[in-house]
């Protein structure tokens, strides 16, 4: 079987609420952050010859937890983008027919 290789990133952005200032009061509503929404993007390639891989399977499990909780497809470029997880740690899993099977 052929080896994946990964190149992944992941990001978490705070996502705020604001508030117009209410008629007639002179000081504006507080802004407090309403959630902290996350992803992962990345690349999946041949590990010898260095080319993309498209339509692998990327599965994504929050840590300890038995259900997938997002998931997609590598494009035609061998890229991947999964957005809206929470902070937290998280399992990747890419599978691809022929490869063996790349968890992170």
């Amino acid at each position: 079987m052929k080896t994946i290789i990964v190149a992944a990133f992941a990001s978490i952005m705070a996502v705020t609420s604001s508030s117009a200032m209410a008629q007639g009061q002179g000081s504006p509503a507080a802004q407090a952050p309403r959630s902290a929404q996350g992803g992962i993007q990345g690349v999946v390639q041949d590990a010898e010859s260095k080319t993309p891989i498209a339509s692998a399977s990327v599965a994504v499990w929050k840590k300890g937890v038995p259900a997938i909780v997002a998931g997609a497809m590598t494009r035609p470029d061998g890229t991947f983008r999964i957005e809206g997880l929470l902070p937290g740690l998280y399992i990747v899993k890419i599978t691809m027919i022929g490869y063996d099977t790349h968890t992170s």
